[in-house]
This record gives C-alpha cells, structure tokens and sequence, in this order.
C-alpha cells in the first residue's frame, strides 16, 4: 500500500474514533441532563412536600389555640357560675340556721 491509501485508512479509522467519540459524549450529556432533571424534580416535590407540611402545622397550631381559648373561656364562665352558686348555698345555708 502506498501512503495515500494508508492516509486514507488513518483518515477513517479517525473519523470512526470521532464518531464513536460524539457518540458517547452526547449519550453522557443526555443521561447527565435526565438526572438532573430528576434531581430537580425531586428537589421541586421535597419542596412541595415541607411547604404542605409546614401549613399543615401552622393550621394544627392555630386549631389547638383557638381551642384552648375557648376552654379558658368555658373555665371562667364555670367558675363565674360557682361563685354564683356558692353564694346562693351560703344565703340558703343562713336562712336555714334562722329558722
């Protein structure tokens, strides 16, 4: 074989070593792009997940105060009706004790 036609053989060994090349390039920028899509994804679903929790707990926290609220109502509107009725025992009691 004379140099042209070996200068051939180099010229399409190289080109398949470069095709090859941009073959497995692309092939690693695609698979590189898929997981950080998936990474965004997940990041974005994580994200979505602790704002819900979050609201969830805020609501809860809210619910639990306006509750003991309102307990702290119901015990003083109770202990408003005892003094009532523990002056209505002792007025009862002393028209007892005169008669």
């Amino acid at each position: 074989m004379d140099n042209t036609a070996w200068t051939a053989v180099a010229a399409v060994v190289a080109a398949i070593c470069t095709g090859i090349a941009t073959y497995l390039t692309q092939k690693a920028s695609s698979r590189a792009q898929a997981t950080a899509a998936q990474s965004a994804s997940r990041v974005a679903v994580e994200q979505g997940a602790f704002d819900r929790a979050a609201r969830y707990y805020q609501d809860a926290m809210k619910r639990q105060d306006d509750e003991i609220n309102g307990l702290r109502d119901d015990v003083a509107r109770l202990e408003a009706e005892v003094k009532v009725q523990r002056r209505e025992i002792a007025t009862l009691r002393a028209e007892l004790a005169r008669k």
